[in-house]
């Protein structure tokens, strides 16, 4: 599996190198959206679950470009994601960030970061990345995803 994943990243990387992706600008939206939205996109998008197994189960060149046509899904995720886990006993992210203080000499890669939550809570130098992130920059991404990789060999 690791193998696997290596192979896909490297793959990502030579599609960034050659300019392939592009910048997405959108609109800027914040989370939790106001009340009225969440009925609204609820409506149009799903409940919490229904979307949660519909991003788990596309590729994600499809929930990207989901994303990209409607932006207020990704908000309405992230939305609901934090109504979710306020009933969690343990957040993921809270336990991970409580593990990687204890290495904050470690350079750390968040994929699927989603509002960058990891990145407020340690010490470490985080590097942040999702699907629909309004202030993702393509230049950026492949400068510092080349290097970042290079300490993952």
């Amino acid at each position: 599996m690791l193998e696997e994943a290596k192979k896909a990243l490297a793959a990502w990387i030579e599609r960034l190198a050659k300019g392939e992706p592009k910048e997405v600008l959108r609109p800027i939206l914040r989370v939790p959206l106001p009340p009225d939205s969440v009925s609204d996109a609820t409506k149009r998008f799903g409940d919490f679950s229904t979307m949660n197994a519909r991003i788990n189960s596309s590729r994600s060149q499809t929930t990207h470009l989901r994303f990209q046509q409607n932006p207020e899904e990704w908000f309405l995720y992230h939305t609901l994601y934090r109504e979710a886990r306020s009933t969690w006993p343990q957040i993921p992210f809270k336990v991970f960030a409580e593990w990687l203080k204890r290495r904050p000499d470690w350079v750390v890669a968040d994929f699927g970061c989603g509002e960058a939550e990891l990145a407020r809570l340690i010490p470490n130098k985080v590097y942040s990345f999702d699907l629909s992130a309004t202030w993702w920059r393509q230049a950026w991404l492949t400068r510092h995803l080349t290097l970042l990789c290079s300490h993952c060999r």
